[in-house]
Parts: C-alpha cells; structure tokens; sequence
C-alpha cells in the first residue's frame, strides 16, 4: 500500500503538468488597444474608462461576425479605414497575466499557442515511445526518478523561458518527462507489484489520481495570478516523487525477466512479510527461476509483433483507434476549457471531479460487464453528447456545461 500510494503521486503530477498550459498560457477576451484613450488602462477593457463610455469604444473597434467588437482590427473614426492590431487590451477578470497575454497569442500569431500545446504533447508521444522501451532495458524504477528529475526541473525551468522557440523546446522537453516518463513507469510498476485480482482498482485509480491533478491545476490557478510563479508551483509538485528512493521496490517482474531472480524473490519476501502473509520457500524460488531462466530462450518483441496475424491485427488497430478517439475527444475539450462562458477555474476543476464517478463505476462494473460492452457503450454515449454539443446554441451555457461534463464521463469510461 505504502509502495502504491507513491506510485500515484506520479498519476497527480501528470495530470497536473499535461493542463498546466490552460491557465500558463490562456488568451482571455480582447481587443485592439485604443492610443488615443489610454492603451494601457486594462482595468476595464470593453466599457467605460478615463471618462470615455462604450460609444468612444464604437468608433474605434468595428462590430465582428458575432455581433461583439472585432479583436484583430482597428477602426480609424476620421477616415473609417481599418487596420490590423498593433497592441491588445485583455479581460482581466479571470487571468491577470499568462504566457498567451505577454506574447500576444492571438490573430495572426494565433497559431503559436496552438503549437505550443502541439509541442508538450508530441512530447507526451516521444516519452511514451522511448521511455517505456529504456523502461524494459534499465528498469522501471531508473526511468520513474530519472524522470522524476528531470520533470522537477523542466517544470520549474520553463517559468522563466522568454524566448517562443526556445520555449517550444523546453515545452516538448517537459512533455517527454512531465507526463510520460514518470507516468508510464509508475503505472506498469503498480500493474506489476499487485495480483490480478487487484490489478482493476488499483490501475484506475492510479488514472484518477491523473484527474485530482487537474483539479489542482484550477485550485492553484485561481490563486496565483502570477503565471511565473504559478508556473513554479506546477512544476515543484515534482519534488513529491524525489525523496522516497529507498521505499520503492524495483519490479519483481522485471528483475525475474531479466534473470535477477534472488533479487525479484527478496522483494516478494518483504512484500509477502510487511502484507502478514505465509513466509514463502526463497530457495525453491530462487532454484525454480533459475532453472526456468537456463532453459529459456531469448525472445525479444516489438511493437510489430501486435500486427503480424490477421486477428491480432485487427484487435490492436481496433484498440488503437478507440485510444485515439478518446483522447481526442479528452484533450480537445480540457485543453479548450477556456473558451467556455463561466469562470474558467471553476469549469477546470468541475471537469476533474467528474471524472470520479466515472471511475467508480469503472471499478464496479469493468470485472462484471467485460471490457468489450462498458467501452462500446460509453463510445457510443459520448459520441452522442458530441453531436448534441455541437447544435446546443452558444447562450445555453448550463446547457454546454452539462453536455461537455457529459462527453468527459463517458470518454473516461469508454
């Protein structure tokens, strides 16, 4: 329990640092600042300020599609031609500061916040790729610290980045360690310490530990207005995985498939000791892993061998695609929650509790109605609420709210 417990830390911290982006870098309402009546007077920043009311406003910022002030462009009232923004003014009513503030992530240079959340996640994808396959040749437990190290650093680094590309850099970095690396090695040593009869708790309640991360994402966002040092304090939840070197066992499936059997069958022997259980036979253990390990052959898989018979085949791209789907669905929607009407804090962290009921029935009923029918049913649920969402018109925001938490329940599920 005591090992577990620490093994979801890394679950907090993923999550944490994978929605870190949605306050750090969030682009509020906007529009173009006005010289001739205080540019940079953001108090107020769509009515009436230094004694100027929403009429002066009309003169400068011309109507957009919706029917609200145009945010990219500029309206000279003498001449009525229009012009693209030098300079931004922004609501300041949920975020005072953040990286999409300061840089301006918006109009033309839209596309540089879409890239930077692109960037931490084809980070997540390289992690998962590389790290899990060093994980199968040094080691869970040398990935999970090395991880845990670098994670600590990148996310408390990345605050005082002030160049873009160079903060793409350090964005894809802290992606491969921030929510892979630590991560996937975290859970395969809780899959693989714990017996198949516990192995559906303790898997999905390592992947809600993932969604109390996001909740802390809100909790502290509301909090700190500063982006750098909300940013910091991201980043130094990592140290929660740094001090507890001695306490985590490497995993005895590991050490046993690489031969390591003495040391596998001492970690059992602990575990088996400390749980109160029947002492085991060390040396039939040992003799026994021995034995089988003399007279095994070297076999080594890849990832082709999920493709190479046709049912397989069809299985692991069926898989592929139901993994795709949800994450598409998952990440488009968190790292959106911005742009829902309400306070965005209070969206974020709704969002994470809704995860946990989710996980709850997960837990109950994955064992007693089978992996196939829970993922088919709840695909096809949230794929309804998608398609409900997409004609809810825009002033329901109950409605929205209700529909998006809906979409979010049953991608977890699913």
């Amino acid at each position: 329990m005591i090992q577990f417990s620490l093994h979801i830390l890394a679950a907090m911290t993923a999550g944490l640092h994978m929605l870190s982006i949605v306050t750090v870098a969030a682009v509020p309402a906007h529009r173009c600042a006005i010289p001739e009546i205080g540019e940079n007077e953001t108090k107020i920043w769509n009515d009436t300020y230094w004694g100027h009311g929403p009429e002066d406003l009309n003169l400068y910022i011309p109507p957009g599609k919706d029917g609200h002030h145009d945010s990219c462009n500029i309206m000279d009232p003498d001449t009525n031609v229009t012009s693209s923004c030098e300079r931004w003014v922004y609501d300041t009513t949920y975020y005072k500061s953040s990286r999409g503030m300061e840089w301006n992530f918006v109009c033309e240079d839209r596309w540089k916040g879409s890239i930077a959340q692109s960037s931490y996640m084809f980070g997540v994808f390289a992690g998962a790729v590389t790290l899990g396959s060093l994980a199968d040749s040094y080691g869970r437990k040398t990935i999970f610290y090395i991880s845990a190290i670098l994670q600590l650093v990148l996310g408390v680094g990345v605050a005082f980045v002030s160049e873009y590309y160079f903060f793409l850099l350090t964005t894809f970095l802290y992606g491969i360690f921030g929510s892979a690396g630590s991560y996937i090695t975290g859970f395969v040593l809780t899959m693989e310490i714990v017996g198949a009869s516990k192995r559906t708790a303790c898997g999905i309640t390592f992947q809600a530990m993932f969604a109390f991360g996001v909740m802390l994402v809100a909790f502290w966002g509301f909090l700190i207005k500063d982006r750098v040092w909300l940013q910091v304090v991201y980043g130094a939840h990592s140290a929660l995985l740094l001090f507890h070197w001695w306490l985590i066992d490497e995993s005895p499936r590991w050490l046993w498939s690489k031969g390591r059997i003495s040391e596998a069958v001492n970690i059992v022997e602990r575990a088996v000791k400390l749980n109160g259980g029947e002492p085991i036979d060390k040396a039939h253990y040992i003799s026994r892993g021995k034995a089988s390990s003399a007279s095994a052959e070297e076999q080594n898989y890849s990832l082709l061998d999920m493709f190479r018979t046709p049912k397989l085949r069809l299985k692991s791209l069926n898989m592929c695609l139901s993994w795709f789907a949800n994450s598409l669905v998952y990440y488009g929607l968190s790292l959106n929650t911005g742009n829902l009407a309400g306070n965005p804090y209070f969206i974020l962290f709704v969002m994470g509790i809704i995860e946990m009921p989710s996980y709850l029935l997960s837990v109950i009923f994955l064992d007693k109605a089978g992996r196939r029918c829970l993922t088919a049913s709840f695909l096809l649920i949230g794929g309804l609420a998608c398609l409900i969402a997409a004609f809810t018109p825009k002033g329901n925001s109950c409605v929205i709210l209700v529909n998006f938490c809906s979409i979010i329940f049953c991608s977890l599920c699913g």
